[in-house]
């Protein structure tokens, strides 16, 4: 696995989630193209070298004890769009923390040690339209104003906290009238053996509350959410090993190249036809030499054959060289199990 990372200027994309990286950096900070950055499950603990590079709109840290957040942090971030920050052992967010992420329209802070949550700290990012706050043993979120602050907010994440009956049902209530989504797109489901409100875990009382904690990666379902159709198109590539793409595409070839060379024995059939009735009415010798003549056009038509074929494989390297894409790791989707301790 990788534990350091050098990212060269011209490199678009970054796939690198599920290694051992402690350090990165990025020969030419200034001169970046980098624009969406994949880093979930390192050991990243300085992130100074990432929240330089000013063109990502796409950026994925999660699963990283990065800890507290400076209010410098995300300041030359001002094109994020996506920022994932689950599980990175976030204790607070401070006013100005998102000052600069106007454009901002995901976040995940989800599982983290987030007991309190001003609402208010996120009023620089009124495009927000996803918001996980699972699994931080919130009580309270002030979300009378919400709607005001975030307009296109249209899902919110409110699973694993430590929400009172009560008052969660009245959350509930104001996210149903104003149509913000509750339903969990996480892999861990929904608590119906115990007390909740439309699947989401509450306490009738302080003695009665539980405190969810992940004891393995937790992974959102929602892993399309602002993906252009080009970018879609390489993340299947990429989750295909190049041995199997490969593979698929001469199958392909294959097949376009004997469906060819079948319509290609049709003519001949017909040219040998025409030619046997040549040898009738013509002597042998050009007969002989008509013969000649197709035998050439097959051979053309085999050369050609065999030049589509590599053309079309050195294309496929070709793009995927221009695409830039590094992936230096894929493993297997992350599942998820929760365990509950005794608040």
């Amino acid at each position: 696995r990788l534990t350091s990372l050098v990212i060269p200027h011209q490199l678009t994309k970054l796939f690198a989630s599920k290694n051992n990286i402690s350090s990165i950096y990025a020969e030419s900070a200034e001169k970046s193209q980098l624009y969406s950055m994949s880093l979930s499950k390192n050991n990243l603990k300085d992130i100074r070298n990432i929240t330089i590079l000013e063109t990502l709109t796409i950026l994925d840290l999660s699963f990283n004890p990065i800890g507290p957040l400076h209010l410098t942090t995300f300041l030359k971030l001002k094109k994020l769009i996506d920022l994932n920050l689950e599980a990175t052992q976030l204790q607070t967010v401070e006013h100005g923390t998102f000052t600069q992420q106007s454009k901002l329209r995901r976040l995940d802070l989800s599982y983290n040690l987030l007991q309190k949550l001003d609402i208010s700290v996120l009023v620089p990012t009124p495009n927000l339209e996803t918001l996980f706050i699972d699994g931080n043993g919130l009580q309270e979120f002030s979300y009378e104003n919400m709607q005001e602050l975030f307009p296109n907010l249209t899902y919110l994440g409110l699973f694993a906290n430590s929400w009172n009956c009560s008052y969660l049902t009245n959350l509930v209530r104001f996210c149903n009238r104003n149509k913000i989504a509750i339903g969990t797109t996480k892999n861990y489901g929904e608590i119906t053996h115990m007390t909740n409100v439309q699947g989401i875990y509450c306490a009738n009382s302080d003695k009665d509350r539980i405190q969810f904690q992940p004891s393995l990666a937790v992974s959102h379902l929602d892993e399309n959410f602002f993906r252009e159709e080009d970018t879609q198109l390489k993340l299947i590539v990429a989750n295909v090993t190049s041995t199997e793409f490969e593979y698929k595409l001469m199958v392909e070839l294959l097949d376009m190249i004997r469906n060819v060379n079948a319509s290609n024995a049709d003519r001949l059939e017909e040219v040998r036809k025409i030619a046997l009735g040549h040898e009738r009415g013509c002597d042998a010798s050009h007969a002989i030499g008509f013969q000649v003549f197709i035998m050439l056009i097959l051979t053309v038509i085999l050369v050609m054959n065999v030049g589509f074929l590599l053309y079309v494989h050195y294309n496929a390297n070709a793009r995927r060289a221009i695409d830039r894409m590094i992936i230096f790791k894929r493993g297997e989707t992350a599942s998820i199990q929760t365990q509950m301790e005794d608040f």
